[in-house]
C-alpha cells in the first residue's frame, strides 16, 4: 500500500497531514481541505514559524482569517518556494492515491488556493 510522504525530505516515517490554513484560525473539517504531507520534525518547525508570525502580527483570529496570503507567503519561504506543488486537496482523486507523482496533480494558483478556501467556507456556513 502507497504511503504518504514528507513533500521536502521524502521520508515516509511518522508523516502527517499539515493545514496551511492552520485549524485554530480558520477551522477544521470540509472548509479547510488543503493539506500539505510532512514529517513530524517539519511539522513542528513550520508549526513553530506560523505561531511565532501570529504573534508578531498582533493581529486577532478574525482579522488573521481575513487574510490567507499571511500563510501563503510563509510555506512559500518555509518550503522553498514548492508551496503549490506540496499542496494536496483533502478528498480529491490526487489526495486519495496517496501518488508520490507529482505529474498527476493538478496544478493550482494562489488565487485558486483562496478561492477555494473561500468558497469552502462560505458553504459551511450557510
Amino acid at each position: 500500500m502507497p504511503r504518504y510522504f514528507c513533500c521536502l525530505c521524502g521520508t515516509t516515517k511518522y508523516t502527517s497531514e499539515h493545514h496551511p490554513f492552520p485549524k485554530r484560525i480558520f477551522g477544521n473539517g470540509n472548509g479547510n481541505p488543503a493539506i500539505i504531507i510532512l514529517c513530524r520534525g517539519q511539522h513542528d518547525q513550520i508549526e513553530a514559524e506560523l505561531q511565532a508570525m501570529e504573534k508578531e502580527s498582533g493581529l486577532t483570529k478574525e482579522e488573521l482569517r481575513q487574510q490567507p496570503g499571511l500563510y501563503i507567503e510563509k510555506h512559500k519561504e518555509f518550503l522553498n518556494g514548492k508551496f503549490l506543488s506540496a499542496i494536496m486537496i483533502k478528498g480529491s482523486r490526487q489526495f486519495k492515491s496517496k501518488s508520490k507523482s507529482r505529474k498527476k496533480r493538478q496544478r493550482l494558483s494562489e488565487e485558486d488556493l483562496i478561492g477555494l478556501y473561500y468558497n469552502q467556507d462560505q458553504a459551511a456556513q450557510q
